[in-house]
């Protein structure tokens, strides 16, 4: 349980969130009883809903209890990593132009890299895309990797990626138009941490953009990387 400077502790459905300035002792007690029983917590009596419509809730830490220092961090959506990259491999323009307005919509403020294929990705990994830059670009935290790409797929980068000692830890969500049972077992079976079909349509990938920022950012904490040696 975390105590905070305001007296109150809050917990999102995904994740702990600090919120003080936006307490409201007492408010919608009900709601947010109901709320916690369904989670398995007890002795709430306190719920703030947050505009996206994330309830966040506690219980009231006694005057005579000891107060840990306030965390850094910010509510909802905003609460994202500063040095958080994300690298997108679609080679489709359209496709590519649909994420960032989803990404967009869906409030990430990661920064997006983008490229075409399997080799560009490689050539990203290894410092090489930005050769002719002051510095390489830096190294994302979370790859969404497409399957069905030219010169090189995403099993094969998916492959190349698990066997780079210094990248062999980086999370890579497939995001792929491709549902079929034998892709799907593939990509687990090649180290995929997550496999995602892409929906149709931009509301469609806003919402799955909201469900990756709310765990994948806001939530996940990510391993160390290198770049490929």
């Amino acid at each position: 349980m975390r105590r905070y400077q305001t007296g109150v502790f809050y917990q999102a459905p995904d994740c702990w969130t600090a919120s003080p300035a936006k307490a409201l002792d007492f408010a919608q007690k009900e709601s947010a009883i109901l709320k916690a029983k369904e989670l398995g917590l007890s002795d709430v009596d306190v719920v703030v809903t947050q505009e996206d419509g994330t309830l966040l809730f506690g219980t009231r830490v006694g005057e005579d209890e000891p107060l840990e220092a306030l965390p850094s961090g910010k509510a909802g959506g905003e609460d994202q990593r500063e040095d958080l990259t994300i690298l997108v491999a679609e080679d489709l323009d359209s496709d590519a132009q649909l994420l960032r307005m989803a990404f967009k919509k869906a409030e990430v403020t990661a920064p997006l890299r983008f490229v075409r294929d399997g080799a560009e990705a490689i050539e990203y990994l290894e410092g090489r895309a930005g050769s002719a830059e002051q510095t390489p670009p830096p190294l994302p935290t979370m790859f969404l990797l497409d399957i069905k790409m030219p010169r090189m797929d995403g099993f094969e980068v998916l492959e190349w990626v698990r066997g780079q000692p210094g990248l062999k830890r980086m999370v890579v969500i497939v995001l792929t138009a491709s549902d079929l049972r034998m892709d799907v077992n593939r990509a687990y079976d090649l180290g995929a941490n997550s496999y995602l079909v892409k929906p149709t349509g931009v509301e469609g990938l806003e919402r799955l953009a909201r469900s990756l920022r709310q765990y994948w950012v806001e939530c996940n904490r990510y391993p160390d990387v290198a770049p490929a040696a």
